[in-house]
C-alpha cells in the first residue's frame, strides 16, 4: 500500500528516484514522526501492546 500511495502521489514526476524524493519531501513530517515512534519502540527492552499499536498506526498513516 505504501508503494502504491507513493506512485499515485508522484505521477507528475519522471524517474523513480525523483518520485521517491518528491514523496519524502511532501511527507517529511509524517516520516519523521514515524521514525521517532519506531526508534522508541526499538529502544524498549519489552515493548507493550500500546506502543506496538501506536507504531502500527503511524505506519498506516503513511500508507
Amino acid at each position: 500500500m505504501l508503494a502504491k500511495k507513493l506512485l499515485e502521489e508522484t505521477r507528475s514526476q519522471k524517474g523513480l528516484s525523483k518520485r521517491v524524493d518528491a514523496w519524502f519531501q511532501s511527507n517529511a513530517f509524517a516520516i519523521s514522526r514515524t521514525k521517532s515512534v519506531f526508534s522508541r519502540l526499538r529502544a524498549e527492552k519489552t515493548p507493550d501492546l500500546a506502543m506496538i499499536t501506536v507504531a502500527l498506526r503511524e505506519l498506516k498513516r503513511l500508507a
